[in-house]
């Protein structure tokens, strides 16, 4: 039988977890302001399946909300609508009752749990750069005409016109890739949006530019220089930040991973002003906070003291999915 252990110590132990939860929380909130929030619109609620009205029907249906454009009927918001599926993080720390006694695992126990909130709060980045690297090949990541997030082929509009957001460029040419970003540009202005040939709002657009950490040197030479060379004569850059209105360029090293060392692909998204059009929609349910570090056992029961294993676990139900798929391109290299 494993020794007892007291109650005023477990519960001494409990109370410092929740401590370092709290602070952990707080620190996390600040490191997770990045690029994600702005190419995302977050919605909240309790349910593990969310609907979305709206829909079509067809093969992706199951997995994305309709194209903004829409204007359904009083019947149609009844009976067209989209389940999504939100999937569950969880992680934890635990202790063995026999090593209750040692400050150095008992600090190991809490720097665990410590991490625990930024692991959290830093999930949806990790999810949308798994959506952006593999938009164009895992059928996960389909969207609602049934085709991947990124492709050449996109129906959009009320008139069903063919949209790209699949592109190829050589990505270590300024003047090759500039060109694709021009036309990608130059394709999310003509989207169709409403009736009577309406365009796609996009008045005050800015582009973000996203790159994995072996293109950096390649964005910088497109973007970052004032001047350009072209045919042995030196200009101004057509491609700088400043002449094509890029909010900015972002190095970001989630978009290569052990499975996928090898990723060289750009990424291009289109943040516009109104809030609720964006590439990418981030659901929560129940935004976790320092309160919800759950013990396996309850902390007040007498036979608690008996245990072999104290555990303690933080999990919510969140996902990321592919939004309006046509504010964001993805430019690769010729194969």
């Amino acid at each position: 039988m494993v020794s007892p252990i007291s109650p005023a110590a477990i519960t001494q132990l409990h109370a410092a977890l929740l401590d370092g939860m709290d602070v952990s929380f707080r620190m996390a909130n600040a490191a997770k302001e990045n690029w994600f929030p702005r190419i995302a619109r977050k919605d909240t609620g309790d349910l593990t399946t969310v609907r979305y009205p709206f829909s079509y029907e067809t093969v992706g249906m199951n997995r994305q909300p309709a194209p903004l454009y829409t204007a359904p009927t009083f019947q149609q918001l009844l009976t067209q609508y989209v389940n999504l599926q939100v999937g569950k993080f969880m992680d934890g720390a635990e202790l063995r009752v026999n090593d209750f006694a040692d400050p150095v695992i008992q600090q190991m126990l809490m720097d665990k749990v410590m991490n625990l909130p930024l692991s959290y709060m830093l999930t949806p980045l990790y999810r949308c750069c798994d959506a952006l690297r593999l938009g164009d090949t895992d059928p996960y990541y389909t969207v609602y005409d049934g085709q991947q997030y990124f492709s050449t082929t996109h129906a959009v509009g009320p008139n069903n016109v063919t949209y790209r957001n699949l592109y190829s460029g050589l990505l270590y040419d300024p003047s090759d890739v500039g060109a694709v970003f021009n036309e990608v540009k130059s394709n999310m202005r003509k989207i169709p949006w409403g009736p009577n040939g309406r365009y796609l709002p996009m008045a005050g657009a800015k582009w973000i530019i996203l790159v994995p950490p072996q293109q950096e040197v390649n964005a910088d030479k497109l973007v970052r220089n004032t001047y350009y060379l072209q045919n042995n004569i030196v200009g101004d850059n057509p491609y700088s930040m400043s002449a094509q209105n890029i909010g900015e360029v972002i190095v970001e090293e989630n978009l290569v991973t052990q499975d996928d060392p090898d990723n060289k692909d750009w990424y291009v998204i289109a943040v516009i002003p109104q809030a609720n059009i964006r590439s990418f929609l981030w659901y929560e349910q129940n935004a976790l906070g320092s309160g919800t570090l759950v013990p396996n056992i309850d902390l007040t029961s007498p036979n608690m003291f008996y245990n072999d294993l104290l555990q303690w676990k933080l999990q919510g139900w969140l996902e990321v999915f592919p939004g309006q798929f046509f504010l964001a391109a993805k430019i690769k290299e010729p194969s």
